[in-house]
């Protein structure tokens, strides 16, 4: 049932419900560079750390991930921290070339007090990588314009979700808090791919499609918002200013 879960930034442990994912769509916004060092905030059993360490030929022991949640099953071959991102942020000090987001913004009660503060924590040359629901999706419009705004375990419903965000306003949080975007995409929303395809179609003859996603609201798409309007999370590479 929604609402059962504990009280904000509880550590606990157990299996994290969230499963653990290769994140190749993050892996290629990242520039091209030599690495040596990666932070992974949200990092379950360390899986993505591993791929991450793999391709860019990162040394185990130069990893860290960081989950409010100990897994049971964690990778054994690297070093993860059992903390919330604000306690570890008050105690450590180290600087890493890579510093990972993935899903983890959209948990926090101040995101931009975070973004402020994990910067010192990036290397000279480093790279924060960012990836976050996004709000404009069309599933979340007819969500929020039909009244059906209920919260789910997990997906776009989250309901440990507590900030939202899209591409314009996570572009102005890293803007506010000193960083740079070196490059930004989406994460398709593969049960959106059919209708996507066929308004890309109709596009390619009408300046713009009209959806109707609830009674008498209707979505404008065009080529210029169609990834918007479909894509499921927002991808963002960072550099600090």
């Amino acid at each position: 049932m929604p609402g059962g879960f504990g009280d904000y930034g509880e550590l606990i442990t157990t299996e994290s419900r969230y499963a653990v994912k290769e994140r190749h769509d993050l892996f290629q916004i990242l520039p091209p560079a030599a690495y040596h060092s990666i932070l992974e905030v949200g990092c379950a059993n360390g899986a993505n750390l591993v791929f991450f360490a793999r391709e860019l030929g990162i040394r185990l022991e130069n990893v860290l991930g960081i989950d409010i949640c100990a897994e049971e099953q964690g990778v054994s071959s690297i070093n993860i921290l059992h903390s919330s991102l604000e306690d570890y942020l008050k105690s450590e000090i180290q600087c890493f070339d890579i510093i990972l987001l993935s899903d983890v913004l959209e948990h926090i009660y101040n995101p931009w007090k975070v973004l402020s503060e994990i910067k010192s924590r990036l290397s000279p040359a480093g790279v924060l990588l960012i990836s976050v629901p996004n709000i404009e999706n069309i599933r979340y419009l007819e969500l929020v314009a039909s009244g059906r705004f209920y919260y789910t375990e997990t997906g776009l419903m989250d309901e440990t979700h507590i900030r939202f965000f899209s591409m314009e306003t996570i572009a102005n949080a890293l803007a506010d808090n000193g960083y740079q975007l070196v490059k930004a995409g989406f994460r398709p929303d593969l049960g959106l791919e059919g209708l996507r395809g066929r308004v890309a179609n109709q596009l390619d003859t009408e300046v713009a499609v009209a959806l109707q996603i609830a009674d008498g609201v209707s979505v404008t798409v065009n080529k210029a918002n169609i990834n918007r309007k479909f894509g499921q999370q927002i991808l963002v590479a960072a550099s600090a200013l």
